[in-house]
């Protein structure tokens, strides 16, 4: 039987089973809906924790490479004093050239060996 069919024939007590059925359909699409809606949110926390997590890895980086280049400069034999005031300065071009040199002679020594 079609909806159309019950609608016409004017039973009233098939148009409120119908319009009963059709409520409930209804409350599930939307529940359905905001089931989706709520995974999305989650979803989407996660990838905010995956960008926290990146960028705390970028910073310790920056702190690894910032001890690399005051080690090198210690190696290199100048101040320790220098070689802070370079890091609270923050000159990183020095920093990193430094980290290179150091590189490039350990590399140096490995290869002799």
């Amino acid at each position: 039987m079609k909806i159309q069919d019950v609608f016409e024939s004017g039973r009233e007590e098939d148009k409120a089973l119908i319009m009963q059925r059709h409520n409930e359909l209804m409350k599930e699409i939307k529940e359905k809906k905001n089931s989706k809606i709520e995974k999305n949110e989650n979803k989407s926390s996660v990838g905010a924790n995956k960008e926290d997590q990146d960028t705390n890895t970028y910073l310790e980086s920056l702190e690894r490479i910032k001890a690399a280049a005051i080690a090198a400069r210690i190696a290199r034999g100048e101040e320790i004093a220098k070689a802070q005031e370079d890091f609270l300065s923050t000159k990183y071009p020095d920093m990193l050239s430094d980290a290179e040199i150091v590189k490039n002679k350990i590399n140096n020594v490995l290869k002799k060996n």
